[in-house]
């Protein structure tokens, strides 16, 4: 995982390889430990992670909520949940509920919350990456960090978040090619409609 101090924030940012093997680690602890037949996903990154993990642990019941608390990287609005799971996804079953990362804690523990009335047999929660400051901790994680996390697949978050930061497109692009080793064709075209907007 790679780290770069820009302005008054640190950024992380994982390739496709650490995050795969990430996921192949999380999916042996959860194996290790619980034996799921139904994942709940996070959206938007807690369903690339429970697409993995769905297929490492052989799991074909696999479900989204969509909650969102983030306006944009580190900026918190109010907590919204505008898709609850389907009722019936998770009555009697065994549930992993599955996010990319636990920030405060919050998104994670309505959740955890949100399918008790469904009466499931026996739920718990993962991750990938836990932030050291969680008021939240999920049964299974690989890593602690401090800083906000880029995923491979969040370029245009991370050309933005940098480019507010900097206001140069050329210290934007060294930041995330050079620094946090994003694609140099997949940077520079999100910087190009950046500059037009």
């Amino acid at each position: 995982m790679l780290s770069v101090d820009v302005a008054d924030a640190t950024y992380l940012s994982l390739s496709w390889g650490e995050f795969e093997e990430y996921a192949s680690e999380l999916a042996e602890l959860v194996y290790s430990n619980y034996q799921p037949n139904t994942i709940l996903a996070v959206m938007k990154g807690g369903a690339v992670v429970g697409a993995l993990l769905a297929d490492r642990l052989r799991i074909g019941r696999l479900y989204t909520v969509n909650i969102r608390s983030y306006l944009k990287a580190g900026s918190r609005g109010e907590l919204d949940i505008y898709q609850k799971p389907p009722r019936g996804c998770v009555a009697g079953k065994r549930v992993l509920v599955v996010d990319d990362i636990v920030d405060s804690g919050q998104s994670l523990s309505t959740v955890m919350q949100l399918i008790q009335p469904n009466r499931p047999k026996e739920v718990r929660s993962a991750a990938m990456l836990v932030k050291e400051e969680s008021t939240y901790i999920p049964d299974f994680y690989i890593k602690k960090v401090r800083g906000w996390v880029f995923y491979p697949w969040e370029v245009r978050e991370a050309c933005e978040e940098i480019y507010s930061k900097t206001k140069s497109v050329k210290n934007t692009e060294k930041i995330l090619v050079a620094d946090l080793k994003f694609s140099k064709k997949e940077v520079k075209r999100v910087l190009e409609r950046l500059k037009v907007e």
